[in-house]
């Protein structure tokens, strides 16, 4: 089966979610804030401070009203960043973008992301995240972005991934936190080694 390339994919329906591996479950919250297109959780690893994930699927403008409901839905992500005041990443499909693109929905981003003292990780550039059908040209509207300049180590736009069959590129990032390890008990008693002279 010969791949669809990006510009001839249909539009699709989209929706957000956040996923984790079954042995994180006890460190992860979820949270009742947000709606269809807003889902949180918080991430609470013993001795070391909490995090919050805002995962986002924002309204595109392929309507007349998008700049309202984007701005209503940048105002609910404003309330749950000050409810919980802690390291936070927002992430997810913005439908706007921080680049140098300059619409309105664009200019009430950038807006909300300074007033929020949000920004992206470093390194993160203007590598597009999306290919606009039959437009001919890109964008970057998904992002990873945050609060804090230490809770990100590594960012990266996966261009050219072979198993994406999105308009969409994914957007990677590694976290500076870490999960416990388990101590490992044993029963036998351990010894110091000894040396034996010869």
């Amino acid at each position: 089966m010969k791949p669809i390339s990006p510009n001839q994919r249909p539009h699709g329906k989209g929706g957000v979610a956040i996923a984790w591996k079954t042995h994180l479950t006890p460190y992860i919250c979820q949270l009742k804030e947000g709606n269809d297109r807003i889902v949180c959780c918080t991430i609470s690893l013993p001795e070391q401070p909490p995090v919050l994930l805002v995962a986002v699927y924002l309204p595109s403008q392929r309507n007349s009203t998008v700049l309202d409901e984007l701005e209503d839905h940048l105002a609910l992500i404003g309330a749950i960043l000050d409810k919980f005041r802690m390291c936070s990443i927002l992430l997810g499909d913005l439908n706007s973008s921080l680049s140098s693109r300059d619409l309105k929905q664009d200019r009430a981003l950038k807006r909300f992301v300074e007033l929020s003292g949000l920004f992206p990780p470093k390194g993160f550039g203007e590598i597009p995240t999306y290919v606009h059908s039959g437009l001919g040209h890109s964008s970057q509207l998904d992002y990873i972005i945050t609060n804090s300049n230490s809770l990100i180590s590594h960012c990266l736009v996966m261009e050219h991934c072979p198993c994406n069959t999105s308009k969409h590129t994914a957007v990677w990032a590694t976290l500076n936190i870490c999960k416990p390890v388990k101590p490992i008990h044993t029963s036998a008693s351990i010894q110091p080694a000894t040396v034996k002279p010869k």
